[in-house]
């Protein structure tokens, strides 16, 4: 499994990949066309969920006002590496369409 270290605010996460449940959630808010809301939205569900594996105590809220302009390209890039495999597949079903 593909793991990487985020800091944010000050913390120290592990960022897993996104589980089947959460990608799940994650497909169905781009899907169609999505706004810039709902594309904040997917990111910081992204890191929840890939964070949430390893640190079940935090919440979507420290994710919420942690992610700003100064990370949001480096978290963004994180989250695309750690997911790979789950972003290839969801570019794979959407061409077959």
């Amino acid at each position: 499994m593909s793991k990487t270290t985020l800091t944010i605010a000050g913390k120290e996460f592990t960022l897993s990949p996104v589980p089947l449940a959460g990608m799940e959630k994650l497909m169905q808010a781009l899907d169609g066309e999505p706004s810039v809301a709902d594309t904040f939205k997917v990111l910081i569900d992204s890191v929840y969920f890939g964070v949430k594996r390893n640190h079940p105590e935090v919440e979507r809220e420290f994710f919420e006002w942690n992610i700003d302009a100064t990370n949001v390209a480096h978290i963004l890039k994180a989250v695309s590496e750690v997911n790979k495999a789950a972003i290839s597949l969801k570019a794979t079903v959407r061409s077959k369409k």
